[in-house]
């Protein structure tokens, strides 16, 4: 379980409506300049990683997320791959229970 407030960075439409109250939703749409300012100015310390995410428009041609795909631990991030082959990357400074 992770405690703390989450702002998840998602392409899908709402996911954090089926998670805890704690979740807020970063729409992609919003972003200004390169990801990893995104990143910062939103405070994102959770990414679910997706197809529709990967071929956004806002990022399809920003080489700072190329970059963070390559390496996350650069931006601080851990990258976690379910079983099923999602992939969530979250910020390494995240408390979890």
């Amino acid at each position: 379980n992770i405690s703390g407030g989450i702002n998840l960075l998602e392409n899908e439409g709402g996911l954090n409506v089926y998670l805890p109250g704690n979740y807020k939703w970063i729409r992609l749409e919003t972003i200004e300049g390169n990801f990893d300012k995104f990143v910062d100015n939103n405070k994102i310390n959770m990414i679910y990683y997706s197809t529709s995410l990967n071929n956004s428009v806002q990022l399809k041609r920003d080489s700072t997320w190329f970059i963070f795909l390559r390496n996350p631990d650069t931006f601080g991030f851990n990258k976690l791959t379910k079983n099923d082959g999602g992939t969530i990357y979250i910020k390494k400074d995240m408390r979890t229970n």
